[in-house]
């Protein structure tokens, strides 16, 4: 894929046209579907290929509009999709090597690298962590 170091997890990417996707959600969740959410969801993976700051996006909707079923389709083309971000170790943790766990991944950023896609299912979990635990910005 243009674009896409050899060797990235992100080289295996799927390449589906855009009315074949659309075929299938509207498919499997009903001609009700918002086809838009879908688009916004694709481009802003997409994203990961121009230079720049990396892309945020938040889908919003009533319960029941598909927002897990859309966020979660990434998963098939390389995007690390987790449910829930107990604390802000979970995204980068600052722990010494030398007191990590052998199984300790160093958080969620460490594992997608340089040029990743996280997909967080439901970011209730971060918005109801208590202030001083939340994720910052380091930007200022």
């Amino acid at each position: 894929m243009d674009g896409i170091a050899e060797g990235s997890h992100l080289a295996g990417w799927a390449v589906t046209p855009l009315d074949t996707l659309h075929d299938t959600f509207t498919r499997w969740l009903g001609d009700g579907y918002d086809l838009d959410a879908v688009d916004a969801v694709v481009a802003a993976a997409a994203a990961i290929r121009l230079d720049g700051d990396p892309v945020w996006i938040l889908l919003v909707g009533g319960p029941g509009n598909a927002k897990t079923e859309t966020v979660s389709s990434l998963s098939t083309s390389g995007a690390h999709v987790v449910s829930t971000i107990a604390s802000e170790g979970a995204l980068l943790s600052g722990t010494s090597k030398g007191e990590r766990a052998s199984d300790a991944t160093g958080g969620l950023l460490r594992v997608i690298g340089d040029t990743g896609v996280l997909v967080l299912k439901d970011v209730t979990s971060v918005l109801s962590l208590p202030a001083q635990t939340k994720p910052r910005s380091t930007d200022r």
